[in-house]
């Protein structure tokens, strides 16, 4: 798979790398987003801060509902 377009990304309770996460989201159309419980980490295995999710998200401008972000 080469390309991820999606509008609702539900991923509870999830592990993911940053790199997977931005593979998610990269297409830019994310309007929902729930993770809630789910953990995002670095290259070193370190997990991210919510400010650094959220920084992604900007990064590949997904306009988001009122969802479960953390």
């Amino acid at each position: 798979m080469y390309k991820c377009e999606v509008s609702k990304l539900i991923i509870p309770y999830q592990n993911l790398t940053l790199k997977e996460f931005e593979f998610l989201i990269c297409s830019g159309k994310v309007t929902y987003l729930n993770m809630r419980g789910a953990t995002i980490v670095d290259e070193n295995g370190k997990k991210l801060p919510h400010v650094r999710i959220q920084m992604a998200l900007h990064k590949y401008h997904c306009k988001l509902d009122i969802g479960s972000l953390f």
